[in-house]
């Protein structure tokens, strides 16, 4: 942790354009120090970073690679033998993982500390909920990690490790405690809070909403714990009576994108500033495309993009996962579909990739609408679970931007397969479910995808066919990550020797 604690406040402050540490002291007006470091120059800088790993961001984090795992990604036999496709992890692999969030965790931390001292609740509150956050990213990650000394820097540089259950119980009190303190804010004392709230812009409701979103996806992933009791949670929920993020309400971040500094999705899996396609790496994977299109599910002509040129052109061609040898070389990159659904750089309405502007999504209303499905089906919540879980699927098709996004989402609910129609039973219900939601999160949320298939099994992707895999099954978490090995050794080695492809995070089935 030694290494993290000195690097972690540096991003934010980057980003608005100081390269000097945030611990300098010194008395140059122009160069921000402890004291000038406000809540409102923190939280926008912190929150667009919340957006570039809640979006998948493939040079910020490995969730990418996830989306291989999934099924929703795969690469052109052009590439040869890759590690992902043989499901290799070493302590490198989730090292941008751990330093990423921890960064993050710092800047709003710091940012609490800040807005406590001067009074602004409202900033304090969204510190207490985004940490929870990124907290919960880490969890679902690697298990049991630094959490109560953590952010203890002055007086503890080598946290020890705290118990992933017991992160969790605490998150759920954070988010509560930071929606109280937003509830009760006097908005006029926290300066700035419109302009640098680039998510919901000071909105109380909207915070309400998006804070008991989070609570119930961390209860939902608890599901499968033997003895694991939602009620006091869902009363408190209940109680708080703001309810849920609901249609194209999706909780999203922009600082200000524009075509000449766009979104970072954009430029990672669409266009390049110079106009030309920055994705050849990740192409679409056939455990999901033709999983999409046998459903005649519209979709997926949003995840991908047809064919540039060549034989195929015009066509949706994915690759199994894994593939190697190809002497006819048809399964090249040229020949396959790219991820992101968006076909020129002009941009548009439609797709993941929609233009260079576009806002980075952190919480999706669909995933709300599923969340919900699913705790009515299991009896924790009072509600009509198929309309949720009818209102998750058209939220989807809006989303996207699917056109007659209604009209077609109806059509495609009409279909008697089991992985859309609505079924009787309860154990049915929570599969179709999952299903819908892991069609929904392609190439847009595989953390939560790879999560859903830990904790349900409902989703069994495509294993991959390199000859030279590790394991015959999506591992089933990350290793811990190389700085701690560096700067937090004895603390790490604590946790013993963990197994990527047997060990599991404590609300794995």
């Amino acid at each position: 942790m030694k290494k993290l604690i000195i690097v972690f406040a540096l991003p934010a402050l980057l980003m608005t354009g100081c390269g000097k540490s945030f611990f300098d002291i010194n008395s140059n007006p122009d160069v921000p120090t402890t004291t000038s470091i406000t809540p409102d120059l923190i939280l926008p800088a912190a929150m667009a970073r919340t957006g570039i790993i809640t979006t998948n961001n493939a040079t910020n984090n490995s969730f990418a690679t996830l989306g291989a795992w999934m099924g929703y990604w795969a690469v052109g036999t052009n590439y040869g033998a890759v590690t992902e496709n043989r499901y290799s992890m070493t302590t490198d692999f989730g090292n941008p993982n751990w330093v990423n969030n921890y960064d993050i965790i710092f800047d709003y931390h710091t940012m609490q500390q800040k807005a406590e001292a001067s009074g602004q609740d409202f900033y304090a509150g969204i510190a207490k909920i985004m940490k929870s956050l990124h907290y919960q990213i880490l969890v679902d990650l690697f298990s049991n990690v630094p959490y109560s000394k953590a952010m203890d820097v002055k007086k503890n540089i080598t946290p020890g490790y705290d118990k992933g259950e017991d992160i969790y119980k605490d998150l759920l009190k954070q988010i509560t405690d930071g929606m109280d303190l937003i509830k009760n804010a006097d908005a006029s004392k926290n300066i700035g809070l419109t302009t640098a709230d680039i998510m919901f812009h000071g909105n109380k409701t909207q915070w309400a909403r998006f804070g008991n979103t989070l609570k119930l996806r961390l209860l939902i992933h608890m599901s499968q714990v033997a003895g694991f009791n939602p009620a006091t949670e869902i009363a408190a929920i209940t109680a708080e009576g703001n309810g849920f993020l609901t249609a194209g309400q999706t909780a999203s971040v922009n600082p200000g994108y524009t075509n000449d500094k766009p979104n970072p999705y954009w430029t990672a899996y669409a266009f390049a500033l110079s106009g030309n396609y920055s994705q050849d790496y990740r192409r679409a994977n056939n455990f999901a495309l033709n999983l999409m299109k046998g459903l005649n599910d519209e979709r997926h002509k949003y995840f991908y993009r047809p064919v540039r040129g060549g034989t195929f052109a015009g066509q949706y061609r994915g690759i199994d996962f894994g593939l190697n040898n190809d002497p006819a070389h048809i399964y090249t990159e040229t020949n396959l579909s790219d991820i992101g659904g968006s076909p020129t750089i002009a941009g548009g309405t439609s797709g993941l990739a929609k233009s260079a502007t576009m806002d980075s999504w952190v919480l999706t209303a669909f995933e709300s609408y599923f969340l919900q499905a699913e705790a009515v089906a299991r009896g924790w919540m009072t509600g009509n679970a198929k309309t949720l879980y009818e209102e998750g699927v058209r939220e989807s098709f809006r989303w996207l931007g699917v056109p007659n996004d209604v009209a077609t989402a109806n059509t495609y609910l009409g279909n008697a397969d089991a992985r859309i129609a609505w079924p009787a039973a309860t154990a049915d219900q929570i599969k179709v479910i999952i299903w819908q939601k892991y069609f929904a999160f392609n190439g847009n949320n595989h953390l939560e995808a790879w999560s859903d298939h830990r904790r349900t099994g409902v989703v069994q992707p495509s294993i991959s066919i390199d000859a030279g895999r590790l394991t015959d099954h999506v591992p089933t978490r990350y290793l811990y990550a190389t700085s701690e090995f560096s700067y937090n050794a004895a603390n790490v080695q604590k946790e013993g020797t963990i197994d990527p492809y047997t060990a599991t995070v404590f609300w794995d089935r």
